[in-house]
């Protein structure tokens, strides 16, 4: 079935109505899109909570030195710019004074009716919390600390390694987006299902922590999982190509065939959209085009806001055309002034900004985005369910010692001491390939569909590249793309085409519209779980039948998922 056809049968009939009790989450790094699978468009929202705070708080808002690599980060560029132009140069032709014009003092509503955050409410008392927008439009003297519940497609726990802490996070904006935008209380939510979409790279404990937050504190009724690569295939009409996910901070390549995603073929580069964004400012202040000198893309959401704008609006693939006039427009908001409007010159970056993908090299010293606390590893002995996960294979398990013996063997095994508490360094991502992402994501792409050994499995997998996430949204990229994964395939590797799709559809929203239609068309629902048996056999602890049951819930729970 086609991606027209599909979305005609899921607008129609009975389909319609079925589409109506169920609720579609896909949690990203950078946004979170909920809605109705009978909606063609999901409620998007930044994924950001701004918490109340009375003293500060310790570690908040640390960041990474942003200044060290840039002389590993010139060099680079100087590549890119002989590739792309031709020639190099450090600044935009013409004067200086042409690269950037003074500022305008303007109202704040003419940024497309920016307003600041109101924090307190109608009995004049400070909000607890503030989700979405109005954690992004805070001003910069608020109470308010700002939290991410996920960074890089994983669960960005706090230094502390506390991982409920960041459950809780969660659980408050996707229950303000269920409220304010989509008008579901937890009775209405008792009747409904909910597709779960989650990144490739989540591992099984963070799934079941998701897991647990839809059916445990949101109270849905039932609940199937779904990976993003499948979802992606699906709404594109196919069920077997390269899904190549280029998300905000984290850039992943997955085969899937025949609708099923192949671990082995998985990818992970630890940069994305916000490390591109970060280096179409360092360009911009390079060429001394940018205007503002106290502007820190890399540690202000609204800041990276600005920049995320300019590069969506301006920034291509493919030769600068010299006549061509490439400036644009931003706006500085002040708190109690008139916002400021500045004219800068793209000229200098609009397209070296994204090249950034195939010579990763560029993006060296950059800060890793906009995380406020350090992600902190999973401490498998706070949850026995992941450690009774990992014997499971042991059909004589015992309680005492699932209780006892299993956590003790682990820590053996890993060389803890029991007097030390869990370290705060990042559990990395079993398919993060450093030396890989060196090479650029074409290369990547080419790595992927190699790993699978049938030759007729690789040359459909070649014809059939799928690209989804922001960063596949400007124009350009596929051409580009198209012709570096062609000459990096390895000349004894016999393949007679390679084709990277246009996207049909919104990148952006594709994975979520596949979502609905997979959940949608679901009609048999053997995979899904409902709420009782979660409960019942799932995250409670402390009963003999909850240890019994956790693995076939769990099974259950996450049928399609690969890892």
């Amino acid at each position: 079935m086609t991606t027209d056809a599909a979305r005609a049968a899921a607008s129609s009939g009975p389909m319609a109505e079925r589409g109506g009790s169920l609720c579609v989450i896909q949690p990203g790094s950078k946004h979170l899109r909920m809605g109705l699978a009978s909606e063609t468009q999901p409620i998007c929202v930044p994924h950001l909570v701004a918490y109340r705070f009375y003293e500060k708080e310790a570690g908040a808002g640390k960041l990474e030195d942003a200044r060290c690599g840039d002389a590993e980060r010139e060099e680079a560029t100087r590549t890119v710019q002989v590739e792309v132009r031709g020639y190099i140069a450090t600044t935009a032709k013409g004067n200086a004074r042409d690269l950037h014009k003074a500022c305008e003092r303007v109202r704040d509503e003419e940024d497309e009716g920016f307003q600041w955050t109101e924090t307190k409410g109608k009995d004049d008392k400070w909000k607890r919390f503030l989700c979405g927008e109005e954690a992004v439009h805070l001003p910069a003297d608020a109470p308010y600390v700002v939290r991410r519940p996920m960074y890089a497609g994983r669960l960005n726990a706090s230094c502390e390694g506390d991982v409920r802490k960041v459950c809780g996070w969660m659980v408050d904006a996707w229950e303000w987006v269920l409220k304010a935008k989509l008008g579901l209380d937890k009775h209405k939510r008792k009747e409904m299902g909910a597709v779960l979409l989650l990144p490739d790279v989540m591992t099984r404990w963070e799934a079941k922590e998701m897991v647990n937050i839809v059916l445990k504190e949101l109270e849905f009724g039932s609940i199937v999982v779904h990976q993003e690569s499948l979802a992606a295939l699906f709404g594109h009409g196919s069920i077997s190509g390269c899904v190549v996910s280029m998300g905000a901070q984290c850039t992943t390549a997955c085969c899937v065939e025949d609708g099923v995603a192949l671990p082995e073929t998985r990818v992970a580069f630890d940069f994305g959209g916000d490390q591109i964004t970060q280096y179409l400012h360092w360009l911009l202040v390079r060429a001394k085009a940018w205007p503002c000198s106290d502007f820190r893309p890399e540690a202000t959401a609204l800041d990276c806001e600005t920049v995320d704008r300019l590069k969506e609006a301006h920034c291509t693939y493919g030769k600068q055309d010299d006549e061509a006039s490439h400036e644009a427009q931003f706006y500085v908001h002040e708190v109690g002034q008139l916002a400021k409007r500045y004219t800068v010159n793209m000229a200098s970056a609009h397209d070296l900004a994204l090249m950034a993908y195939f010579y990763p090299k560029v993006l060296h010293g950059l800060a890793k985005g906009f995380a406020v606390n350090p992600a902190a590893p999973y401490d498998k002995q706070q949850d026995p369910e992941v450690v009774l996960e990992e014997y499971v294979g042991n059909e004589t398990l015992t309680q005492k010692s699932a209780n006892a013996g299993i956590l003790l063997s682990i820590q053996e095994a890993n060389g803890d001491d029991k007097s030390e508490g869990p370290t705060c360094t990042r559990e990395a991502s079993p398919w993060v390939d450093t030396k890989l992402a060196e090479a650029g994501l074409h290369m990547a792409i080419v790595e992927s569909i190699l790993r699978c050994s049938r030759i007729d499995l690789q040359q459909k997998l070649f014809a059939n590249i799928i690209l989804v996430g922001g960063g596949a949204s400007p124009p350009g990229l596929a051409d580009v793309l198209e012709e570096k994964v062609l000459y990096g395939i390895p000349r004894d590797v016999s393949v007679e085409t390679v084709n990277v799709l246009t996207p049909k559809i919104d990148c952006q929203t594709s994975v979520w519209f596949g979502g609905a239609l997979l959940g949608t068309l679901d009609f048999a629902r053997d995979t899904w779980l409902t709420r009782e048996e979660w409960v019942e056999g799932g995250p409670l602890i402390g009963t003999a039948r909850k240890y019994s049951a956790t693995t076939d819930v769990l099974s259950q729970a996450m049928s399609f998922m690969r890892w």
